[in-house]
């Protein structure tokens, strides 16, 4: 367990700041007193988006080449001609994790430098490395798909079952869980509570991601989360 990219998606650089400041005992506030900070510019032409802008960063080149415009687009051509970090890595035999990163479905052709490889959100099939984990995934990709741009309160229900099977297994905490009971049960007090089951969605993940990170010991391992921007 060597290097870890954490993704955090959409979090301006004052808004980290003022979090690491308020709380300078927190991960954040270690990490930041710790860390030499560099701003970067992206050359990507149009509008800001994450799922131009995080291919910009994982191809080392802007979307005038990768041309990767939106989400579930088809990857074959420009895996090709600007692979991603994370393929660059594994073919110099680097061990390497993936959890979520956006554009990072379909599974590689070769895993054997993978030490687990969980697509991001928005992938077009449940497919995952090692195989279990693929359990998590269907659920997950079931309630992305129920709350698009507004948060259901529905739960799939078949797939969810999938899942807590195999939970424990996975990594699933027991301080994770009982978050989710107190989640599920609020709703039905304050119904605006139903918008923080999109963080539910990063508790759940981060702890299949640790558990991953602690087995297989990868060299580098990268994690998106959404759950800010997505709230």
């Amino acid at each position: 367990m060597k290097k870890i990219i954490y993704e955090l998606n959409e979090v301006p650089k004052k808004l980290y700041e003022f979090y690491a400041n308020l709380f300078p005992e927190s991960g954040f506030g270690k990490l930041l007193s710790k860390s030499l900070v560099y701003e970067t510019h992206t050359a990507d032409v149009g509008g800001l988006h994450p799922w131009v802008t995080w291919p910009t960063l994982h191809r080392g080149t802007s979307n005038v080449n990768h041309e990767i415009s939106d989400l579930g687009q088809d990857l074959n051509k420009v895996n090709n001609e600007y692979p991603s970090i994370f393929n660059l890595l594994a073919n110099k035999d680097i061990k390497v994790g993936v959890f979520g990163s956006l554009h990072s479905y379909p599974l590689p052709e070769n895993l054997e430098n993978y030490t687990f490889y969980v697509p991001d959100t928005f992938a077009a099939g449940k497919e995952c490395f090692p195989k279990i984990l693929s359990t998590f995934q269907s659920f997950n990709l079931s309630m992305v798909k129920r709350s698009g741009r507004n948060v259901s309160s529905g739960i799939a229900i078949k797939d969810a079952s999938k899942f807590i099977i195999n939970a424990k297994a996975l990594g699933l905490t027991w301080p994770t869980f009982i978050n989710l009971g107190k989640q599920i049960l609020g709703e039905q007090f304050q119904k605006d509570r139903l918008v923080r089951r999109r963080t539910s969605q990063v508790e759940i993940s981060f702890d299949l991601y640790y558990q991953q990170l602690i087995e297989t010991k990868p060299e580098i391992s990268f994690f998106f989360t959404n759950h800010v921007a997505s709230s």
